[in-house]
C-alpha cells in the first residue's frame, strides 16, 4: 500500500507565503516534503490573527502544520545571502507574500526561476502579476462575486448567500499545489524547472 505521507519525501520546498498561500505548502508537507517557512524577525504577523487559542492563530497553526521555520531579515546582507542559498537548494519555491515575499530579499520570483534552472517557482497573487487587475487585492467574498459563484449560492430568489469563509482560498491552494506538482514532475523528467504565475481569482473561476 502506498504511503501518501512519503510521496514527496525527497522534495525541498521553500515557503515565502502568507495567509492566502500557506495552504499550498501545507499540502506539500502532508505529502512528506521538507517545507521550510521563511519568517521575518518577530515572526509572521498573522501568527496571532483571530480566531486564536492561547495567542496562537488557528488558521496559521492549521496551514503551517508539519513545516519547519527560519527567521531571516531582508535588511541584513547575510540573511539575504542565506535566502539565496536556500533557493539554490530548493526544488519548489512557493511565494504568496507579494512585496514581502522573495523580492524583499533581492530578485523577483521570475528572476529566481531564470537564475536557478532546476527550480519550480510558484508565485501566487490574487489576480496574476500582469494584466489590468494585477494590482488588485481580493478576498474570498470578492472572488465568489466576480466568478459568478454567488448566482448559484443560496435560494433561487432573493439575496445571494456567501459560501463558507475560506472555501475559495482552500480551493485555490489545492489547484496551485497541483500546478506546481505538474511542473515538478516535468522537472524530474527534463531537468528544467518553471515559473508559474498563479491567479487565485482564475482558480476560483
Amino acid at each position: 500500500m502506498l504511503d501518501t505521507c512519503q510521496l514527496l519525501s525527497s522534495t525541498r520546498v521553500l515557503d515565502v507565503g502568507g495567509p492566502d498561500s500557506d495552504g499550498v505548502g501545507r499540502i506539500f508537507a502532508d505529502l512528506g516534503a521538507d517545507v521550510l517557512v521563511v519568517e521575518t524577525p518577530g515572526g509572521a504577523p498573522y501568527r496571532v490573527a483571530r480566531p486564536s487559542v492561547a495567542g496562537a492563530s488557528v488558521a496559521f497553526t492549521l496551514n503551517n502544520a508539519n513545516k519547519r521555520s527560519i527567521v531571516l531579515d531582508p535588511a541584513d546582507a547575510g540573511d539575504r545571502q542565506r535566502f539565496a542559498d536556500l533557493v539554490a537548494t530548493a526544488d519548489i519555491l512557493v511565494d504568496g507574500g507579494g512585496a514581502a515575499g522573495a523580492s524583499a530579499y533581492g530578485p523577483s520570483v521570475s528572476d529566481l526561476a531564470e537564475r536557478y534552472a532546476h527550480l519550480v517557482a510558484l508565485e501566487i497573487t490574487d489576480f496574476g502579476t500582469t494584466g489590468p487587475r494585477a494590482g488588485w487585492l481580493g478576498t474570498d467574498s470578492v472572488f465568489y462575486a466576480m466568478s459568478t459563484a454567488l448566482s448559484r449560492s443560496g435560494p433561487t430568489v432573493g439575496r445571494p448567500v456567501l459560501p463558507p469563509s475560506g472555501l475559495a482560498t482552500s480551493t485555490a491552494a489545492v489547484q496551485a499545489a497541483w500546478v506546481a506538482l505538474v511542473a515538478y514532475y516535468h522537472r524530474l523528467r527534463s531537468g528544467r524547472g518553471d515559473y508559474v504565475d498563479f491567479s487565485r481569482y482564475e482558480a476560483v473561476v
